[in-house]
């Protein structure tokens, strides 16, 4: 018999072992721990459970496996929390680029050939310029809650 699940979005879905695997080991966990994680929460769920509640369960198991790749599990949903607006993580993504060495600036406006534009972060390193626009989606519906698209010119660097 086959589990139905409630999305984040309200739809029904089939409850799906593999795709429950594959994102435990996209956060780190090895074979051993993304059978023991599935096994687990295959004798737990039920119809109409939601993936939320099926998320809760997967990372409270990996946390007793390990810290740090439960922390990976999270991290979407950690950056979500970030707020309902992209000026946070704007701001987080500038603090990497910070810890990598770079001299950062969020929220710059640049003056192009023709018009202005709003480049969100800015990150430089000596004969290095990054040109960041990061996109932040605050909703589970969205498959990619954040993106990065690097713009890079010769010309700015001169």
């Amino acid at each position: 018999m086959q589990i139905q699940v409630i999305k984040g979005n309200g739809e029904a879905a089939f409850f799906d072992t593999e795709k429950l695997k594959q994102a435990l080991q996209n956060a780190g966990a090895g074979p051993s721990e993304q059978k023991m994680i599935a096994t687990a929460i295959e004798s737990k769920i039920y119809n109409g459970i939601s993936t939320k509640e099926i998320y809760k369960m997967a990372f409270d198991l990996l946390k007793r496996e390990s810290l740090k790749i439960a922390g990976r599990y999270r991290l979407k949903n950690a950056i979500m929390e970030l707020g309902p607006t992209g000026f946070p993580f704007e701001t987080f993504v500038g603090k990497i680029f910070e810890t990598l060495g770079y001299q950062v600036e969020t929220g710059v406006i640049v003056q192009g050939k023709c018009v202005q534009h709003e480049v969100d972060v800015i990150a430089r390193k000596p004969g290095e310029m990054l040109m960041i626009e990061c996109k932040f989606h605050s909703d589970n519906q969205t498959k990619a809650a954040f993106r990065f698209h690097f713009i890079f010119s010769r010309d700015t660097l001169m």
